[in-house]
């Protein structure tokens, strides 16, 4: 490496960066690696577990401990059942439930070590799609085919079925607020109170929703289409509040952060991207090269990670603290992580020349760096807490990258 710093910044001829996340850990849906596509995954209420649905034949549900990965519970499904569509965890602990797509709902207990079967309710509609626990845990709402949204006590007794859409009922959300969201291939967004009367129907996509969910203050909708956009919606009036565009596919899922800053939007793309809830401004963008379509995404309860489900049968947890800058020059990829940075910075790439730290005014951070093979360590112990930027030449090619010394 050669030991040479450049002392001046010219600030508008930075170049732009892409940014990567970091995945935590990713694992498989089922026993048969990267051939059942997982369209269902869910975080425990406190945020320690992951659950997921695997396609079929058969199908299998799993759940993960959040920290290492490790799989915790493993359950062929019937094989008289196809392919597990939803899958979520009570609030309160207690239950589990899965969606199967001939209509048929799972219900497990959870409070021994490892959830138990307690049944299978065939619910007459041909196909559901989504499986939501009321706030309390005692009831659940499903998304059907025949047009059905279902409400169910926890026992498996039905306590109402209605016509919610034109044909098949794609999505649902049980808000804390007491409000249920339905999204169907009608491609309406519709809202109801728990009664099962219609409080809005919201037009405006023009493919079948995927995804709906309600904001945590109860005021807005979100929604996910197959018309490649996601749309906020005013809960009170059913007004148009901002469309999402970026994917270059269908949109097949949707979270908002439990805090309600964030949105989380998984696609046809291969894409997760995050956006910010109030300007709608598109914050990161990211996959994992080879995973195929996203078909679920899921917020844990401190929405600092996003758990996902993949074509290829993956079950992904991405850390959002944990950003990576990546930059190719020639025949170079080039990455710096992690960012924000807090004792280390690393940068990984062949044929690395020359690094300078500096900040937003041009001034020139000396620090301690060491190299191993492709790998070089800046120690930022001694750097301020602030902005800087990272200037990498490789191959007498420069680039520029923001990061931050937390």
């Amino acid at each position: 490496m050669k030991n040479r710093y450049i002392a001046t910044l010219a600030v508008a001829a930075l170049s732009l960066q892409s940014y990567a996340q970091n995945i935590k850990w990713n694992n498989q849906n089922s026993p048969f690696a990267g051939t059942k596509e997982t369209y269902a995954v869910a975080f425990s209420a406190d945020g320690s577990k992951i659950f997921s649905g695997s396609e079929c034949s058969p199908s299998y549900l799993r759940i993960f401990d959040f920290n290492s990965g490790n799989l915790l519970w493993d359950y062929k499904v019937n094989d008289t059942l196809m392919c597990i569509q939803g899958v979520r965890f009570s609030s309160n602990g207690q239950k589990a439930a899965a969606i199967e797509e001939l209509g048929n709902l799972l219900i497990f207990d959870y409070t021994t070590a490892t959830p138990t079967w307690v049944s299978t309710i065939p619910l007459g509609t041909g196909a559901a799609f989504s499986v939501n626990f009321s706030p309390d845990g005692n009831k659940i709402v499903i998304g059907n085919g025949n047009k059905k949204l279902m409400w169910y006590n926890i026992n498996g007794t039905q306590i109402r079925s209605i016509d919610a859409h034109v044909n098949y009922v794609m999505c649902t959300d049980w808000s804390k607020t007491e409000k249920i969201a339905s999204g169907g291939d009608d491609a309406k967004v519709k809202l109801w109170d728990t009664a099962g009367n219609l409080l809005q129907t919201m037009s405006g996509h023009t493919g079948s929703v995927y995804g709906v969910k309600i904001s945590p203050n109860g005021s807005y909708v979100v929604s996910a289409s197959k018309d490649k956009t996601i749309k906020i919606w005013d809960a009170s009036n059913g007004s148009l509040v901002r469309t999402l565009t970026g994917h270059t596919d269908d949109v097949k899922f949707v979270d908002i952060s439990d805090d309600g800053t964030k949105i989380v939007s998984g696609g046809a793309d291969s894409l997760i991207k995050i956006w910010d809830f109030n300007s709608g401004a598109q914050l990161k963008s990211f996959k994992n090269t080879g995973s195929g379509i996203v078909y679920a995404v899921d917020f844990s309860p401190n929405g600092k990670y996003v758990a996902a489900g993949t074509d290829k049968g993956e079950v992904q947890v991405w850390d959002l603290t944990f950003n990576t800058s990546v930059k190719t020059m020639g025949n170079t990829t080039t990455r710096i992580y992690p960012n924000p940075c807090a004792d280390v910075l690393q940068v990984a790439g062949n044929n690395v020349e020359n690094i300078t730290v500096l900040d937003a005014t041009g001034k020139i951070y000396f620090l301690p760096i060491s190299k191993s093979g492709d790998n070089i360590r800046i120690n930022t112990t001694a750097l301020p807490t602030g902005n800087y930027w990272l200037k990498v030449i490789v191959d007498e090619q420069t680039s520029t990258t923001p990061f931050i010394k937390k």
